[in-house]
């Protein structure tokens, strides 16, 4: 196993975007680099041009350079937590490629940008990047989001599939349902998945209840809280899937109470468990899941055991695309992660990307 350790990253010079959105798939060519975000990373602030204000620090970068940084401002009732155990991680992984060659980062701009840059050079599929802080994530919609230091999981793996681009999200329905299946062994708690790419707790929120019922689709739809989320990113060569980022937040042992207004329900494990729990354990469960699960990848299963475990379906929604919104009954998904939307009309609409909000009330049958 090979394990880097950085204080702080190179910075990524950065170009617009062009995220796809919706199924959490960007398609990029070589050479080109955005600022992808892990859209479920503890903390959600307003548009971007509304944070990062006041306070730097200077770092130097791999002893040959410095850049300013903004430092971000958390609640002083936050908890406190020391750094992974890189060699607590090193002795105790057991895959054969995932997480193999290691790349950590005490605080990083994004590790999907980081994975991208190794990715490029030629990383070796299962390279992970994981870091103890991300500075610079933005999400969907123009949203930043944060990370306290040490009290989540922020990582990223490299993959190398043999799929077609199109293909690309089998990745992030793999990589959620490994996370959903880490989390219950390791806490028996039953995680949900919101489409397309968020993992969600069902129930009403107290501090006594547990989530602890397999889900059902369509259910709670009014108290779903928001505990980890992917952004799954690509390289393409002409019409070659040459690698995909698969960038993972999981809200670990993070006080919900201490996040401040967001715009989605958050939770954590802490919340939901009233204790914490081993993030080197749920790191390592989530691995081998991965692992174990990616032959899968090019068949039906992934996409059937990740159909299963939408809570979306059978809802009533409304998706925004583009400024547009489309309000009606979340039928069903497609092999290609594409979500069927029967309209108020009775129209039926494939809608492969867009923002998704579930509306409480009575479900249907699916």
């Amino acid at each position: 196993m090979r394990v880097l350790r950085y204080a702080q990253p190179d910075r990524i010079g950065r170009r617009a975007n062009g995220d796809m959105g919706g199924l959490g798939v960007s398609h990029r060519l070589p050479g080109q680099y955005s600022a992808p975000s892990h859209p479920s990373f503890c903390h959600e602030f307003g548009p971007a041009n509304q944070v990062g204000q006041g306070e730097s620090r200077r770092v130097t970068i791999r002893g040959d350079r410095a850049c300013p940084v903004p430092v971000p401002r958390y609640n002083t009732a936050m908890m406190e937590s020391p750094p992974l155990p890189v060699e607590q991680i090193q002795a105790r992984l057991t895959t054969r490629v995932m997480g193999q060659q290691l790349h950590y980062f005490t605080s990083v701009g994004s590790t999907n940008d980081e994975a991208k840059r190794l990715a490029a050079a030629g990383a070796p599929e299962g390279t992970l990047v994981i870091a103890g802080e991300q500075t610079a994530g933005r999400g969907r919609l123009g949203r930043r989001w944060n990370a306290p230091p040490n009290l989540c999981l922020l990582m990223s793996l490299v993959f190398r599939p043999s799929l077609p681009p199109a293909q690309a999200v089998r990745l992030t329905m793999l990589c959620s349902i490994a996370i959903a299946e880490a989390i219950l062994s390791e806490t028996d708690l039953h995680v949900g998945i919101k489409w397309p790419n968020d993992l969600v707790v069902a129930g009403h929120p107290s501090p006594h209840r547990r989530s602890r019922a397999p889900f059902s689709q369509g259910q709670g739809a009014a108290h779903h809280r928001k505990l980890a989320g992917i952004l799954t990113e690509t390289i393409v060569a002409g019409t070659e899937l040459t690698a995909v980022i698969v960038g993972m937040g999981i809200n670990v042992n993070v006080d919900p109470a201490a996040l401040g207004p967001v715009m989605t329900p958050a939770t954590s494990l802490l919340a939901e468990l009233s204790r914490p729990v081993d993030r080197v354990s749920l790191l390592l469960a989530t691995l081998e899941q991965i692992e174990s699960r990616y032959g899968q990848v090019a068949g039906g299963k992934i996409y059937s055991d990740w159909r299963q475990r939408l809570v979306t379906l059978g809802h009533q929604v409304t998706v925004t695309v583009s400024g547009e919104r489309l309000s009606g009954v979340a039928e069903d998904v497609n092999p290609d992660g594409a979500l069927w939307v029967r309209d108020l009309a009775g129209n039926l609409h494939l809608v492969s990307a867009g923002d998704v909000t579930l509306q409480p009330g009575a479900r249907t049958a699916t």
